[in-house]
């Protein structure tokens, strides 16, 4: 596919117009969303410690969530999503979703614990 890509992009114009554009098809960096969809944390003590699960929103080199678990301060855990196939006007009900269900898991697994 890249060769057939360059072949095409060389009847476009000059070596170096051809290389810009080839390297900006190629490139795995998305564009910045318009509006940048907002994080989420929440805090919640577990016996005498405090879980707290954070996730965020990056957009380089491709749109992603990271769900970042701490127990005591210290973390345990990171969950990675890829949301470079995700409509921008989704991105913040996936964020949602994403974190309400990581929250869910560990609530499970640890009334699971309790029995």
């Amino acid at each position: 596919m890249a060769q057939t890509l360059l072949s095409v992009l060389l009847k476009l114009g000059t070596a170096e117009e051809t290389d810009r554009l080839y390297r900006l098809l190629s490139s795995t960096d998305m564009p910045d969303p318009l509006h940048t969809p907002m994080g989420r944390l929440d805090a919640f003590d577990v016996g005498p410690k405090k879980l707290t699960v954070q996730t965020e929103f990056f957009a380089n080199p491709n749109w992603r969530i990271e769900t970042k678990v701490y127990l005591a301060g210290a973390l345990k855990k990171v969950y990675t999503e890829d949301l470079s196939a995700t409509a921008e006007d989704a991105l913040q009900r996936t964020i949602d979703t994403f974190h309400k269900t990581k929250i869910d898991e560990i609530v499970a697994g640890l009334r699971k614990l309790q029995q």
